[in-house]
């Protein structure tokens, strides 16, 4: 998968370069796309930094943005100002995404810019004089972003993004030829997934332009966010910086960076963004100022209020006598059942099932918990196991580390039941404090909505060797939303 993201980057580099014109002689005015604010198509991301996750498989997410940068190019003459070739720039920004299985994310967007105002192209020898026309398209946006590997802190992807020449060139909202950018991404959550630091880089492959004394051309990419989680799945603050370098760098003027802050707040599926940057470099495209807002649909990010569980398989069976269906609920399957005590838990090859929002064991989970109590009753030496509950961060702290105690001590008294002496056991609930992945993926937030039992004090026989971890993985669990 991460092959063909990048081979096809690779492909529409070489239709980049190979329709790439000759350089005219330095001084010409050329116009190219200015359009640096490119927002994220999906809603993994802060304002234009994509992070290296998916979102559930087959979610749509949507946004529409607004940018407004001041004096975003300017033109020098013998090291003095010579006009604000573009002064005002209003970009509009419709994106949108669909994520396949949590490993593909495939991406579309359209920028327009309703309204600019500026100088425009002077009178020169190469270019003729015309001033900016409002109304412009900019270049269509593919992209497809991979996620391949995710772990309670670090998650690594890549993305391929491809530009096509439909937007007006000549108002500084496309380009003259297709462009390829692919990047590397790594997103690193911490303190329980409410910070989040996002590191990218790749190339952005394209035909050359020249304008005054900067050449445009092939470019080296380059971005970071940092967002924190101020107020639980409501509001969040964030700064971003990218930036771009030519292959042949001579100057600063042909360096974009740019910086920005802001603030994103979620109202259940919806999520509105608004921030205000600068460039911090002279380079094409890096305005003054810059000032953006958001607005996006993104129901694979709404964990505000409990997840419905999973429905059950249902069977379909006709009676004879009045051939009317009648629908059964069917167990899920069941699988193998494992059982093993390492030198810190005794480890269980599923999880525990629990009603929707309830301390109320499923059924489903009675053949493993008494697997874990005839363990335990034939084991004496394990002299005291805490039963532990564990949730994902949906729902607020409060209520998840009150549901996570009423289930572990639901567990501890089924167990009691099955025989197993009740001064052997205690419980606890830490709600979401520790999970084992990171609650930003299904996945992940699937594996943290556990019990485990971890072994407190036991005794050892002379040379006897306990493993210290299982033999099978604990984390190959379902991804169903039940709580």
């Amino acid at each position: 998968m991460v092959k063909a993201v990048f081979l096809a980057s690779a492909i529409v580099a070489f239709a980049a370069t190979a329709s790439a014109q000759t350089l005219p002689p330095p001084g010409t005015l050329q116009a190219s796309s200015l359009l640096n604010f490119s927002p994220t198509f999906g809603a993994h991301g802060w304002f234009s930094r994509e992070y290296a996750i998916v979102g559930k498989h087959i979610e749509p997410n949507a946004a529409l943005w607004i940018s407004y940068a001041r004096a975003p190019l300017v033109r020098f003459v013998n090291n003095q100002l010579a006009d604000e070739t573009v002064a005002h720039q209003l970009q509009f920004d419709a994106v949108g995404a669909l994520s396949i299985f949590e490993i593909l994310e495939i991406g579309v967007g359209v920028p327009f810019v309703p309204f600019q105002s500026g100088a425009g192209l002077p009178l020169t020898t190469l270019a003729i004089a015309r001033a900016l026309n409002a109304g412009a398209f900019g270049d269509l946006r593919l992209q497809g972003k991979v996620s391949f590997f995710n772990s309670e802190y670090v998650h690594l992807g890549a993305a391929a993004l491809i530009t096509f020449p439909t937007g007006d060139e000549s108002n500084f909202a496309g380009e003259q030829t297709v462009t390829g950018v692919p990047r590397l991404l790594a997103t690193f959550t911490l303190a329980d997934s409410r910070l989040v630091l996002s590191l990218d880089a790749g190339v952005r492959l394209r035909g050359a332009a020249v304008f005054g004394e900067i050449t445009l051309g092939h470019e080296l990419l380059f971005g970071t966010s940092i967002a924190y989680e101020i107020l639980k799945n409501r509001l969040f603050a964030g700064v971003e910086f990218y930036g771009a370098a030519g292959f042949r760098f001579q100057s600063l003027v042909e360096t974009p960076i740019e910086g920005s802050a802001g603030v994103k707040l979620r109202l259940g599926p919806i999520v509105i963004s608004l921030g205000a940057g600068t460039g911090l470099t002279s380079g094409y495209g890096a305005p003054r100022y810059r000032v953006l807002a958001g607005v996006s649909y993104a129901p694979s990010e709404d964990t505000s209020r409990p997840a419905e569980p999973e429905p059950r398989p249902v069977d379909v069976i006709l009676m004879p006598a009045t051939s009317q269906p009648v629908v059964v609920a069917a167990e899920p399957p069941l699988r193998e059942i494992k059982v093993e005590i390492t030198r810190q838990k005794i480890a269980i090859s599923d999880k525990v099932y629990f009603k929707l929002d309830s301390d109320e064991i499923d059924p489903v989970s009675f053949p493993l918990l008494d697997k874990v109590a005839e363990v335990m009753v034939k084991t004496p030496r394990l002299r005291l196991v805490r039963v532990e509950g564990h949730t994902d961060n949906v729902g607020s702290d409060k209520y998840n580390k009150k549901l996570s105690d009423r289930r572990s001590r639901s567990v501890m008294r089924y167990l009691v039941k099955q025989g197993v002496a009740a001064n052997r056991l205690i419980h606890h609930g830490y709600g979401e404090k520790k999970p084992k992945m990171s609650n930003m993926t299904s996945k992940g937030r699937a594996v943290n909505r556990r019990v485990e039992f971890v072994i407190v004090k036991q005794t050892f026989e002379a040379n006897e060797v306990i493993p210290v971890a299982p033999s099978f993985d604990e984390n190959a669990v379902g991804t169903d939303e039940r709580r």
